[in-house]
């Protein structure tokens, strides 16, 4: 099994239930879920976020640097990303593309797709899991 992919099994097991899932920002930091590894629901990103093990990893330590600006490089470059871009792009085009071409990257694509008034928890496990077989 490919590191991509496990990263995706690890995104899908922190969202495995509807109640793990958040839309509208990375975190719901007003639900407790005290039976969670995690104790606040995420979104999509935000469970990518959690499921690294080293998050320093994403960030170039040696000086000083534009933090929104690298995420944005990071959440772009990142496989697992891409892989779960690409599967959005394909199953749900509409829910994810807020402009043209440049707006094609993981940075707008999850984020978009995930807050969508039409997106379902379904939705998300049907992405993690065909993004998980595709990579």
């Amino acid at each position: 099994m490919s590191k991509t992919t496990e990263m995706i099994l690890k995104i899908k097991d922190r969202l495995s239930e509807p109640r793990y899932w958040f839309k509208g920002a990375l975190y719901e930091y007003s639900a407790d879920l005290a039976d969670h590894p995690y104790t606040t629901p995420a979104c999509l990103l935000g469970a990518h976020l959690d499921t690294l093990t080293d998050r320093a990893a994403w960030f170039d330590q040696d000086g000083p640097y534009d933090v929104g600006a690298l995420l944005v490089d990071v959440i772009n470059a990142d496989p697992a990303n891409i892989a779960i871009t690409e599967v959005i792009l394909e199953q749900f085009p509409g829910r994810a593309i807020r402009g043209g071409e440049e707006y094609k990257t993981p940075w707008h694509v999850i984020p978009n797709f995930n807050d969508d008034i039409e997106t379902t928890h379904e939705d998300i496990i049907l992405v993690l899991e065909k993004a998980a077989i595709n990579s």
